[in-house]
């Protein structure tokens, strides 16, 4: 259902990746009622982008989401899903070598620059399945037990 893309300018391991996957996974099914398979989350190398800020070239990581809006869910919502994918941002970046610090200074070229949330998905299928509504994922969910539990048996988490 969400498709989050995370384009980075600075190089990630395949770790950072995970992490950084696994994070906005936790986040957003939390946040809402979305089970984990249907969080996709792609990266993109960005360091040979053009990519300008006020007409100047920069170097930037941002996070790009298409989610489904409505259902309960408030701008306030999604501002705090923004806030928490930008945290999780710095704390891998950051490591454990953080000398103290909890968030990766401006300008820093391991700064997370935009976390941009788009709630446009109208319909869809995914996995097989035609996509709820926002706000309609529980009785979504009970529908499609039989299936969920399918894919569960195939590994898909």
């Amino acid at each position: 259902m969400p498709f989050y893309e995370v384009s980075h300018a600075v190089p990630l391991s395949d770790a950072q990746k995970d992490e950084i996957a696994q994070a906005i996974t936790k986040i957003h099914t939390t946040r809402f009622t979305t089970p984990s398979l249907f969080v996709n989350v792609k990266f993109t190398d960005a360091a040979n982008e053009s990519y300008y800020v006020g007409g100047k070239r920069r170097r930037a990581n941002r996070v790009s989401a298409l989610v489904r809006a409505g259902g309960g869910r408030t701008a306030e919502s999604f501002n705090a899903l923004a806030q928490e994918i930008h945290a999780a941002w710095d704390r891998v970046l950051l490591g454990t070598d953080t000398g103290g610090a909890t968030t990766i200074p401006v300008g820093d070229e391991r700064e997370l620059r935009v976390v941009a949330i788009t709630g446009s998905i109208l319909g869809g299928v995914e996995n097989g399945i035609v996509l709820p509504q926002a706000g309609e994922d529980v009785e979504w969910l009970r529908t499609n037990l039989p299936k969920f539990e399918k894919l569960a048996e195939q590994g898909h988490e």
